[in-house]
């Protein structure tokens, strides 16, 4: 079961309906005051964010400070157009925010209340006495602070708030779309049957085994590296025989895509007599595999092997097929 504050947090995300009773008796003179303070705090808050060396720590919280500063005057401002925030100092100005946040019954998060000292003090030099470690953590307690007071102001206005709450439902529609295709085409696509299938092949190199070529990760790199060889193979036993409609034998995924040429797919029913069912004379890779379509052929067994001495290098091989009635 969902629980209440999070199916509140979900229905205002889309509906803004608590956004819109804060700012809908705005007069225009005090919202784009608040806007004002917003902007000014914002861009505080991206050049705190991006002081990320030890040393550059207290002029990160001199920047949460001053980004404080104007997100409490916006909040004053939002519960009274008649009062002058600017005025007052930092002492000041925290209490009157601790009353609008009290009276709106908000649950302050236990950071904003633990840097309170470092916000009102009048010690200019307090944050460079703090050890580079203490005013990191400082850093870190005011931003996640300050990001929750921001979400405590709001000054859009009507058509603001109908545009965003168009645009995160339409978005959440785009991602409820996609999210159902991909469920959809996964559900239709054809069974690997290849899968976490036993293996027998030439040792491997590099920590990589045969098991490598099935176990369904593409990386970029290879799934089982052959250490050098007379003709090394991998043989995937399907554990019973199917129909096979379609192989797709994926190569190495960075260099080197024709180490392993010329190669050979083989299908077997005994894991003993196999047969050709074709032959790579080109370069594959893991992003252009090489694809074949054995029309039907009847196998339990599907050999990759590299028909000279050398390494067999593969990232993944995929079959798909029917089993037999």
């Amino acid at each position: 079961m969902i629980p209440s504050t999070l199916r509140g947090d979900v229905r205002e995300f889309f509906l803004l309906e608590e956004a819109e009773r804060r700012g809908v008796n705005l007069a225009d003179a005090q919202r784009a005051a608040i806007q004002a303070y917003q902007s000014a705090a914002k861009r505080r808050l991206v050049a705190a964010s991006a002081l990320t060396d030890p040393g550059d720590a207290p002029a990160a919280v001199l920047l949460y400070r001053e980004a404080w500063a104007c997100l409490a005057r916006a909040v004053l401002l939002s519960e009274d157009a008649s009062a002058d925030p600017a005025a007052l100092a930092a002492p000041a100005l925290w209490d009157r925010q601790d009353r609008v946040l009290a009276a709106r019954n908000a649950v302050v998060p236990e950071e904003l209340a633990a840097v309170r000292d470092v916000l009102v003090t009048a010690d200019p030099v307090r944050v460079d006495r703090l050890t580079p470690e203490d005013a990191r953590a400082l850093s870190d307690q005011l931003e996640a602070a300050l990001h929750w007071l921001a979400q405590q102001v709001e000054a859009r206005s009507k058509t603001q708030l109908k545009h965003a709450r168009l645009l995160r439902q339409v978005g959440a529609a785009v991602v409820a779309v996609v999210v159902l295709v991909d469920v959809i085409a996964r559900l239709l696509a054809p069974k690997n049957l290849a899968l976490d299938k036993p293996v027998q092949a030439t040792p491997g190199g590099y920590e990589t085994t045969g098991e490598g070529a099935v176990d369904g990760v593409k990386n970029g790199r290879f799934g089982y590296h052959s250490v050098e060889a007379e003709q090394p193979f991998l043989t995937i036993d399907l554990q019973k025989a199917y129909a096979l409609s379609k192989i797709t034998v994926f190569g190495r995924g960075e260099c080197c895509f024709d180490q392993s040429i010329p190669v050979v797919v083989e299908a077997s029913l005994d894991g003993m007599a196999f047969h050709k069912v074709e032959e790579r004379t080109t370069a594959f890779s893991e992003s252009e595999p090489w694809v074949m379509t054995p029309g039907g052929t009847l196998a339990r067994f599907i050999r990759i092997r590299v028909e000279h001495r050398g390494v067999l290098v593969l990232s993944e091989v995929e079959v798909n097929g029917k089993p037999l009635k």
